[in-house]
């Protein structure tokens, strides 16, 4: 397991803990978050206790916060952390809580802005675009074509490089901006489908999404974006895919190797991270 995904379960873990410790609530949890909390518990010494310390006080303020937002309400408190299944079908809430006749999502993140990092090969299966249409058999041939050559070329000119970062003064241009190219092409090609890959970049399910970082965390309403009818792409400095979804949202794309290894097929992934989202945001400091 990656340092990151360590340290969000173990965050999610935190928040959960911190609901249960609250005595004047009377909260509930699925079977499921009694399970994943006690599989969490035994990778608390898998981090350092200076990080862990963070996550615990954390909690406690985002709790705060939470319960302050929800504000008063009768009876229990139904609280559920979500499976990366979940994420993978399009609902990237970690923590779902229900009281009343209410329900508010939750993303947690640590430390980092990124709302995805998909692969760009299934680009239109990310559009919706059937797998059967020659749209998409296209779009596949082609970026194992650019892979196919690109490893091609790199093994003429030295069958001993195995890695990526031995050819970094190559992979930009002959990697890294057809890629994005073609990404770009699909996407402005199929610019009505905008909703779609919005829904995909970002999640089907309306959410607030709470970032922590060292000395502050964010909270953004992600349950506030307006629907998107048309978008436009572009590439900026070879590795970046910038999308407008033309309703005040642009993200940006970067694409960067997910595998250190130079293979045949590629192994590439977009970082996404949002550049502009007129939506409502909250700030506040960990040390009031």
């Amino acid at each position: 397991m990656s340092l990151s995904n360590l340290h969000g379960r173990v965050f999610e873990y935190c928040v959960v803990k911190e609901f249960l410790n609250i005595k004047k609530l009377n909260v509930l949890v699925s079977e499921k978050t009694i399970r994943d909390n006690k599989r969490d518990d035994n990778k608390l010494t898998e981090i350092s206790s200076q990080k862990l310390e963070h996550f615990k006080k954390s909690s406690s303020k985002i709790v705060k916060w939470i319960l302050n937002y929800i504000g008063n309400f009768n009876g229990n408190l139904f609280v559920e952390r979500l499976s990366d299944e979940d994420g993978k079908k399009g609902d990237v809430t970690d923590i779902r809580l229900t009281y009343e006749n209410h329900v508010l999502n939750l993303s947690l993140k640590n430390n980092h802005l990124a709302t995805k990092h998909q692969r760009p090969g299934p680009t239109p299966k990310h559009l919706g675009i059937s797998k059967d249409s020659l749209d998409f058999m296209n779009f596949n041939k082609e970026y194992k074509k650019i892979n196919r050559d690109f490893y091609s070329l790199i093994k003429s000119r030295n069958e001993n490089i195995e890695k990526y970062n031995e050819v970094e003064d190559l992979k930009f241009k002959n990697l890294y901006r057809p890629i994005c190219n073609l990404v770009s092409d699909f996407i402005n090609k199929f610019n009505f489908k905008s909703d779609d890959y919005l829904t995909f970049l970002i999640g089907s399910v309306n959410f607030k999404k709470i970032i922590l970082f060292k000395d502050h965390f964010k909270i953004l309403s992600f349950d506030s974006i307006p629907r998107s009818s048309k978008m436009n792409s572009w590439v900026e400095n070879d590795n970046y895919v910038v999308i407008n979804f033309q309703n005040d949202v642009i993200m940006k794309m970067r694409l960067h190797t997910a595998s250190s290894r130079l293979t045949i097929n590629g192994s590439l992934k977009f970082d996404t991270q949002i550049q502009k989202m007129n939506i409502d945001s909250l700030t506040i400091q960990l040390n009031n």
